[in-house]
């Protein structure tokens, strides 16, 4: 799923688990959005069930890449599971709406 506003663009992961045997697929599927001329890049992580160490690394990727082209990476809809672990990661403020 893909939602354009003025502020924003709101994408869906096509992955329920972010993880090793996910990240390069995941990384190029993100690297379409670096680009965007939305200030807010928010993904919709309500369909993602497990997100392991390599997909944290993607996403600080994704997150620098945005930044250089002055947008800013959002996480929504986020479950549990997810949410432990961008807080044990200390990134629940820098992403999580």
């Amino acid at each position: 799923m893909t939602c354009t506003t003025e502020t924003s663009l709101t994408v869906s992961p096509p992955f329920t688990e972010l993880d090793a045997a996910t990240a390069v697929d995941f990384s190029a599927w993100g690297q379409q959005w670096s680009g965007t001329a939305a200030p807010i890049v928010n993904l919709d992580f309500s369909a993602v069930q497990y997100l392991g160490a390599s997909a944290i690394s993607v996403l600080l990727e994704m997150d620098e890449a945005l930044a250089r082209h002055g947008a800013r990476l959002r996480i929504s809809n986020a479950q549990r599971i997810v949410t432990r672990v961008l807080t044990i990661c200390d990134l629940h403020g820098r992403w999580l709406e």
